[in-house]
């Protein structure tokens, strides 16, 4: 605390500064010379006027603000520091008649405040805290009130004094006051002197207005004060006597709530208030500073400045309940009250206020900023609400309302907070934890509740629903904000939910009924009101039915229980309301809306008529209700019997019967023929139970409904049938009746008199049933015949006499044939009148005809099982001459013989059983055939036919044979044996195990003789293993694909038979068709080797599976051939052992590496010339890469510099920007390194030539390598610092070989190394091809060359394109071509005698390391060869070999070598070098055509027309595009078989050269004499018909078909048509002509109907075109080339699977023509391989045939 010393210095030294006149100096002046005092009054109050400018200026403010300068104390007593005392911060003011006491138990004053209150614009406020007094007023507003304050604060106590008039320094001028009282603890007290100069009323009036402020000063101030706890206000009478008194106290409640506390004292009254706020408080931020401050220009308080605490007080009530029903309003405050308002809580915030503070500025923009973060602030108040039990379900009291402000400014935040709730969580659902937004829950109706408002409905995972908690003054608040009523269908969806939850209520049985009336209510008021949601409750399931169901009537009608107050029976099939929901009177109305009604009682009684023939068990209670029923709704003249036919009724025993079906009968015996007296058991019979019905229904009768109803006894018999008689039939009429038949059974010497009796009634009835009659027909007689066997009463004879003496005849023993036991005394006429009914009605026989002697032969069959005797033996074959007799005399013999060929068709053929005479043997076991089971003509001995030529020829004479011969061929038509007859047979034998060899070839022969048809002959022995044969020593039988007729290797699983069918050749192969040795069967058999199979059984199978390559290529799996043992793999200790693939072994195919490696490494053990017939088998297994050529790696180096090469074409530095591009295009790592240094490298580059190259060669096995030292080398690339240099033979031939083979690999390897990390990338083929092309052509095409292989352009200047220039023109090519023939010719001279050398060295058996590698490789060919050149050309059966079929022409095509790391293949498989026609033996270094150049052929002249040389040329070149595109947009696209060309191609002549005609291929087809011009026309040929096509596709309308489907690098030729001026050139690498990935299959579906592809197949195929397009100035046929990748990628596609990629072919032909035509070769591989386009080796020649145009 500052002292006293201290402090009476601080307040002088600022009197000093403002100036001050001590009154004692000033008196004794006065006293000493009046006019000094004068003139120094004078001169010090001018000195005031004019210094005190802004004071009077501040004065001015005071005075006419209306400032509140009791708030303004409030203020400054918030800003004090309270760190001192012990109780809560106060402030008090004692109020006198003449002053105020303020005092606050602050720190105290300290010099930093006293200057600041001096100061004018200056203050100690924190500018964190708002700002709250009128602009720069402050402190200074006390002198309103007063004239002088005195303020005594520690050991401060000093006063200021002005009045009104005064300047003003004597606001800002303390005046040090002596005092001796001291202040008591931390305390500041302000002492204010009112007013009491000037008019009385404008004094009291000014004292009127503070007492006033004091008086209205409210709790509330309080509730945004930070410090302030209390605020105490007292007024003293004039005797300064307490008069009156209040004081305000705030206390914390909880976290969110406060409570202000008020004491009023009046005289001796006091009154104590309390008032709950809940407090919420948030920072708002980013808002805009303030219109009416200054504040510093700091960067603290601008940040300060943009920030404020906003801060909403609710009132409470002291149950924590809204208290907004207060006719007092809410505050808005800036810390202190500013105005009132029409919000239900206060608010406040740093708001920008008037100057007066009576209202905030409502243009401020800080102002609209808080307003955004007051709604912020009520929601998070909401929030905190919704964690109080009451508030949480109260707070929407405090809500605006929706109406609107009056001002525009407050009708602002209402639409922000209705936003700001809306969107945020703020209410509560019934059940779930979380708050719900005001969309997601909704208000239940009073009709949608029931019980103690519980939802009728619920969804417990939605919980849609308000909590009922919400009082209805709150959900009618909160629909002004957008809550809503849950509708009708939305209730109807949770009604739907329901019904369909495992746990329904609605289905449920935990509902009460009082909660099924409240849903009958409220959906009945959906009716009521028309909603349109009943319609859709009429098609649910709400309606219970009896035994729990529930359904709805729209599906199908549903009744109420009753009819007419007749019960409906339960257990139909009627849909039936369940009875206590139908009494239910709320739900009766709701089941009538939904469509239920009363049912008629034609409905109910056709559903127990249905219930009767359903599979439903009918009780007696049931049988009863339904009669009962039935009974009481009959009508009578209505209902008729028929319609009861199904009514089932429960006999005495408890069974359920139905009259209808089974006879139900009244007891009683009053005639012998009554049930009870014929069913009743005695000694004879156990007796006949039959129902009678059961007691209840007679004691339980019905009253008669009406007096014309029938009794209901007299219903029963005459509707319900129940009988007084036993019936005939069964009640279907179909059979006798089971009674009948329990006397047929147990009394059959009555039965038949029975039948006759009941005859009299029921011979209607049976006469018309044809079943009952087949029935009767059909029961056993036996009993009543009295014979041993089965019989049916339709099958026996009435004993007539004349029938039983010619049973006598024929049978030995007569009682065995079926008459009937009845009495057959009196005449015959009588007997057979009274039995006549058993012949008309049940075909019981008498009369003697064909049948009455076959049947004779039937009961001997039957009467004899066991043996059969010799008498009645014959007694059989005098039967048989019976038969035929009859059918001799018969009238309808046709009908007859089929008659006995069908009663034959049975067992009806005594059959032999051995060699016997079986006629003469006694006691012999009978053995009787069907016709079926017999043959006349067949092989003898046959076991699955009887042979009855064969077998009575045995024992019968000539003229029985004949006899029988007669009866059963020409009769009975036994036929003789067919192929079925064999082959049923062969698999009898078969099943039987037979092995009787001799037997079996006697079927085949019997086959043989009788030539079956042979498909039907091949098709059974195919699918039956029918042929016996042997296998391994062991037989077995075999279908045609197990059997080989002869075969060198033993295949597996296959037999052969020539070794043992030798004279059966003729029907095993061409007329079963038996084939041999087939590849499939070669796969299977070395996929799984037999473990008997040896090495050299392995070898000729592997040697035949390869030949069977070259003509079947069948798309099956080399893998499991990889994994078999199959290999034989020769070790270095000559071991030979069968291995896998999986073994590293080398394939020797060379025989100079051989040689080399044999004694050190694993290789396959084949001599060269398998190796050479295996090729076939290595590519299909590919294995090419164990070749010894392919493995094996060779270093080179030299012993001598050598010389500069000699011929001018073969120094690659003068091809140096060339191989500059190429390495470009692929990539290369030394010219990706340093682009010009390598150019640079490659141009300063020297080939020299050597004799002095050597080799090392290596190769690597089971990683272990093995070296082959002082071998002589081919080539040696030199890379060091000084430069590159190139080493190559000095020899012609190997410099050609070197040349043309190994330098472009060797070279291409090293432009594909890291010239850092001296790490090789992988080198592509087509790299080492380009290369071999730029190394053998000249400089001068390469250009032409490159842009041909689409070798890019590089950034790098050709620093040589001078010297390009220089080269040769076409006139000096054809002079240096003579020379080089002449060289040719001599090379050709040279190397016949070094290969005789060689051969002689060969012969002479010299070491590997004495010859040279082409010397070497020409001990390869099995014979002499021409020329070393053509070894190279045959590298592989793919090597391109450019010819066209049927030509003699002589034509030239570059080679395509394949990469290897050794040159030279051998020639390929199958064909030997001295086989190839001579045309075909040419060189390979050059190519072109060779006609000499005055050819004058017609179509020549017709080339020249096209593409003549001079200015005219782009003229008639873009007329060509012309006529290209007219045709293009004119045509169609063609479809399979469009084009035939045979008359055509009749006419043409007959030698055409290849050239003849114009034509391009791509430039992937290179020819060496072609010359630039030329080169020039061929490309405009192509690029003309690539355009044709373009232009043809472009007509079917292709999705996404654009410019860049055409990928070709020579479409930029037809910028010459106008349309295409703008064509840029294709600058990526070509793959193919045109390139169309149909990803929506439009492509696709025009080649199906076009007939090139199956519908079946590809109509769901989405494939990727890959288009090339051939193009020709002449005809179809003429040649076209492909390159070997073009020839690559035609095989790869066609190998495709998946269908997912297509390579087709364009033909466009007689482009110089007004014809121009296309035909389409699609998949050219398979056309390739039916032989319906001949392919030529070299650069493919492709020839299109006949076949090729369909």
């Amino acid at each position: 605390m500052t002292s006293l010393q201290k402090a009476e210095e601080i307040v002088r030294r600022l009197t000093r500064k403002y100036g001050y006149l001590n009154e004692e100096m000033m008196s004794d002046i006065e006293k000493w010379k009046p006019e000094y005092r004068r003139e120094i009054d004078e001169n010090w109050l001018a000195m005031e006027n004019t210094a005190a400018h802004s004071i009077k200026t501040l004065a001015k403010q005071i005075y006419g603000s209306g400032a509140r300068f009791v708030f303004e104390l409030l203020q400054n007593a918030e800003d004090n520091i309270f760190s001192k005392t012990t109780e809560d911060p106060f402030i008090s003011f004692k109020v006198y008649e003449n002053r105020i006491i303020v005092e606050c138990n602050e720190d105290g004053f300290t010099e930093r405040d006293l200057v600041a209150i001096c100061a004018v614009g200056q203050s100690t406020k924190s500018s964190s805290y708002g700002y709250i007094g009128a602009k720069g007023i402050g402190f200074k507003s006390v002198f309103i009130a007063a004239w002088k304050v005195y303020i005594q604060s520690g050991n401060f106590s000093f006063e200021f004094r002005h009045k009104k008039d005064d300047p003003g320094l004597g606001m800002v001028r303390p005046i040090w006051v002596s005092t001796r009282e001291k202040l008591k603890g931390p305390l500041t007290r302000m002492t204010l002197h009112f007013h009491d100069e000037g008019d009385p009323d404008d004094l009291q009036h000014l004292k009127s207005m503070i007492f006033k402020q004091l008086e209205d000063l409210q709790q509330t101030c309080l509730l945004f004060l930070k410090k302030l706890q209390k605020i105490k206000v007292t007024f003293y009478d004039k005797n300064e006597r307490v008069e009156k008194s209040k004081e305000f106290l705030k206390r914390q409640v909880d976290e969110y709530r406060v409570a202000l506390d008020t004491s009023s004292t009046k005289g001796t009254k006091t009154r104590n208030q309390s008032q709950i706020y809940h407090i919420t408080t948030l920072k708002a931020n980013e808002l805009a500073r303030s219109d009416n401050r200054d504040l510093p220009n700091t960067d603290e308080a601008r940040a300060i400045s943009t920030t404020a605490e906003v801060v909403l007080a609710f009132p409470l009530s002291v149950q924590f309940k809204p208290l907004v029903d207060t006719e007092k309003k809410q505050e808005i405050f800036a810390f202190l009250p500013v105005r009132e308002s029409d919000y239900k809580f206060l608010i406040h915030s740093d708001f920008d206020t008037s100057a007066n503070r009576q209202d905030i500025i409502t243009t401020s923009k800080r102002n609209e900023n808080l307003l955004c973060w007051i709604a912020k602030a009520f929601v998070c108040a909401v929030k905190e609400f919704c964690k109080h039990d009451t508030l949480c379900y109260e707070w929407p009291l405090f809500l605006p309302t929706t109406q609107g402000a009056s001002n525009t400014f407050w009708a602002e935040l209402d639409v922000q907070i209705q936003e700001m709730v809306t969107g945020n969580p703020t209410l509560r659902s019934r059940r779930r934890k979380e708050l719900r937004l005001i969309t997601d829950v909704f208000i239940l109706d009073s009709d949608a509740v029931y019980g103690k408002d519980e939802p009728i409905f619920d969804d417990p995972v939605k919980d849609p629903f308000l909590s009922r908690k919400y009082s209805p003054r709150v959900k009618r608040i909160l629909e002004d904000y957008g809550l809503q009523y849950f509708t009708a269908d939305d209730l109807l969806a949770l009604l739907r939910t329901d019904i369909h939850n495992s746990n329904s209520r609605m289905y449920g049985t935990e509902m009460t009924e009082e909660w099924h009336s409240a849903v009958a209510r409220l959906l009945c008021s959906w009716f009521d009101h028309g909603f349109a949601a009943a319609n859709q409750l009429k098609e649910l399931r709400l309606i219970p039915l009896r035994y729990g169901t529930w359904t709805s009537a729209a599906r199908s009608p549903v009744y109420f229980p009753e009819t007419k107050g007749i019960d409906i029976p339960e257990k139909l099939d009627i849909r039936v309301l369940q009875a206590t929901a139908a009494s239910n009177v709320n739900r009766k109305r709701l089941f009538e809306y939904l469509g239920a009604s009363e049912a008629d009682d034609a409905i109910v009684r056709a559903s127990i008529l249905r219930a009767y023939t359903s599979a439903n068990i009918i009780h007696l209670k049931e049988s009863m209700a339904y009669l009962r029923y039935l009974y009481l709704t009959h009508h009578p003249g209505v209902s008729t019997k028929t319609e009861l036919k199904n009514v089932v009724v429960v006999d005495g025993q408890r069974n359920r019967c139905r009259p209808y079906q089974t006879a139900v009968y009244r007891p009683g015996r009053t005639h012998s023929l009554s049930p009870e007296s014929l069913l009743a058991p005695d000694e004879a019979a156990p007796g006949f139970s039959v129902p009678f019905i059961h007691s209840s229904y007679m004691r339980n009768a019905p009253e008669k409904p009406t007096s014309d109803h029938p009794s209901w006894e007299t219903w029963l018999s005459n509707f319900v049938c129940i009988r007084e008689q036993l019936p005939l039939t069964t009640y279907s009429g179909e059979a006798l009746s089971e009674v009948v038949m329990y006397v047929h059974e147990h009394r059959p010497e009555q039965f038949l008199e029975l039948l006759k009796y009941l005859w009299r009634n029921a011979r209607l009835k049976v006469r018309e049933n044809q079943t009952l009659r087949r029935n009767i027909k059909a029961l056993p007689a036996k009993d009543l015949c009295r014979v041993s066997y089965p019989i049916s009463l339709g099958d026996t004879w009435l004993p007539f006499g004349n029938l039983c003496g010619q049973v006598s005849l024929y049978m030995e023993f007569p009682t065995h044939f079926p008459f009937l036991k009845i009495d057959s005394t009196g005449s015959a006429d009588t007997f057979g009148f009274e039995w006549s009914f058993l012949t008309q009605c049940f075909d019981v026989r008498k009369e003697e005809n064909l049948d009455f002697y076959m049947q004779m032969l039937c009961y001997i069959q039957k009467s004899h099982l066991d043996v059969v005797s010799a008498l009645q033996r014959q007694k059989i074959f005098d039967l048989y001459a019976a038969i035929h007799a009859k059918l001799a005399v018969a009238g309808n013999q046709l009908e007859d013989q089929l008659t006995i060929k069908a009663f034959f068709a049975e067992a009806r053929i005594l059959v032999p059983d051995d060699e016997s005479t079986f006629w003469l043997t006694d006691g012999e076991v009978p053995i009787w055939a069907s016709s079926s089971d017999c043959l006349w003509l067949a092989p003898p001995d046959m076991r699955s036919k009887y042979s009855l030529s064969s077998l009575y020829s045995r024992s019968l004479g000539g003229d029985q044979l004949e006899y029988i011969g007669r009866l059963f061929q020409r009769i009975v038509e036994i036929p003789s044996a067919s192929l079925l007859d064999i082959v049923a047979e062969l698999e009898l034998l078969k099943a039987e195990g037979c092995d009787d060899l001799q037997q079996i070839d006697r079927l085949y022969r019997y086959l043989r003789k009788i030539t079956p048809p042979i498909d039907d002959l091949r098709g059974v022995f195919a699918t039956k293993q029918l042929i016996y044969a042997k296998c391994r020593g062991e037989w077995r039988w075999c279908n045609i694909s197990d059997c080989l007729w002869s075969s060198t290797v033993e295949i597996r699983g296959k037999v052969t038979l020539d070794s043992d069918y030798e004279a059966l050749k003729s029907f095993f192969v061409e007329m079963l068709g038996v084939t041999s040795l087939t590849f499939q069967m070669l796969y299977d058999e070395l996929k799984q080797p037999s473990p008997q199979s040896g090495i050299n059984d392995l070898k000729v199978a592997i040697l035949s599976l390869s030949s069977q390559l070259q003509t079947n290529l069948m798309p099956l799996d080399p893998q499991p051939i990889l994994d078999a043992n199959i290999f034989p793999v020769r070790y270095c200790n000559g071991e030979v052992a069968l291995r896998s693939a999986k073994v590293d072994f080398a394939i020797p195919d060379r025989d100079y590496l051989s040689i080399g490696f044999k004694e050190k490494i694993a290789m396959l053990d084949f001599d060269l010339e398998d190796i050479c017939r295996l090729k076939p088998f290595f590519e299909w297994t590919k294995l090419q890469g164990r070749y010894l050529s392919n493995c094996v790696m060779e270093g080179t180096s030299v012993s001598e510099t050598g010389r500069p090469i000699l011929v001018k074409n073969r120094d690659l530095k003068r091809k140096a920007y060339y191989i500059l591009r190429i390495a470009a295009t692929f990539s290369s790592p030394r010219y990706l390194a340093d682009p010009s240094g390598f150019y640079q490298l490659l141009r300063t580059m020297n080939t020299m030539e050597t004799n002095r190259i050597s080799s090392t060669l290596s190769v690597s096995q089971n990683n272990e390598q093995f070296c082959v030292e002082n071998v002589i080398g081919n080539e040696h690339i030199e890379c060091t610092s000084s430069g590159l240099t190139i080493f190559v033979p000095r020899k012609r031939k190997p410099q050609t070989i070197c040349f043309s083979s190994a330098l472009p690999r060797k070279f291409a390897e090293w432009i594909m190394q890291d010239p850092k990390m001296q790490k090789s990338a992988a080198v592509e083929s087509e790299l080492v091809n380009t290369l071999a092309i730029v190394f053998t052509c000249d400089r001068s095409v390469l250009n032409e060359i490159c842009d041909r292989h689409g070798i890019i352009q590089v950034g790098v200047s050709n620093e040589d394109i001078e010297d390009d220039e220089e080269e040769q023109d076409d006139s000096d090519f054809e002079e240096e071509h003579g020379q080089i023939q002449e060289q040719l010719q001599e090379q050709e001279q040279e190397q016949e005698q070094e290969r005789r050398q060689e051969q002689s060295l060969r012969l002479n058996n010299r070491t590997l390391s004495e010859g040279t590698p082409s010397e070497q490789l020409s001990t390869t060919s099995r014979s002499p060869s021409p020329s070393s050149t053509n070894t190279s050309f045959y590298e592989t059966s793919e090597t391109p070999y450019l010819r066209r079929q049927g030509s003699n022409s002589e034509t030239l095509a570059e080679t395509v070598i394949r990469r290897s790391h050794l040159s030279n293949h051998s020639p390929p498989v199958g064909q030997r070098q001295e086989d190839i026609p001579s045309h075909q033996q040419r060189s390979i270094l050059y190519s072109g055509h060779l006609s000499s150049p005055d050819s004058s052929l017609t179509p020549v002249e017709s080339r020249e027309n096209l593409a003549s040389s001079g200015a005219s040329d782009d003229t008639q070149y873009g007329v060509l595009l012309e006529r290209v595109v007219a045709t293009a947009q004119s045509a169609t696209f063609p479809s399979q078989g469009s084009f035939d060309m045979s008359d055509l191609r009749n006419n043409l002549p007959g030698q055409l050269s290849d050239d003849t005609f114009e034509s391009f291929d791509g430039l992937g087809i290179v020819t060496r004499f072609r010359s630039a011009n030329q080169l020039e026309r061929d490309k405009k040929v192509g690029a003309a018909g690539e355009l044709f096509v373009f232009e043809l596709l472009s007509t079917l309308e292709l999705p996404r078909w654009s410019n860049e489907n055409w990928q070709s690098t020579i479409r930029s030729y037809v910028r010459a048509h106008p349309n295409y001026r703008n064509m840029a050139s294709w600058r990526g690498r070509e793959t193919a002509d045109l390139v169309y990935d149909d990803t929506e299959g439009q492509l696709t579906n025009t080649l199906i109907g076009c007939g090139y592809l199956d519908q079946d197949e590809w109509h769901n195929a989405r494939p990727k075109y890959y288009i090339e397009v051939k193009t020709t100035t002449g005809p179809r046929e003429t040649p076209f080339y492909m390159s070997n990748s073009q020839y690559e990628r035609m095989r790869r596609t066609h190998a495709t699977p998946d269908r997912s990629e297509i390579y087709m072919i364009l033909r466009v032909f007689w482009l110089n023509s007004d014809n121009i035509s296309m035909c389409v070769y699609f998949d050219p591989e398979q056309l390739r391989q039916d032989g319906r386009l001949l392919f030529t080796a070299q650069t493919w020649s492709v020839t299109p045939t006949v076949e090729s145009e369909d």
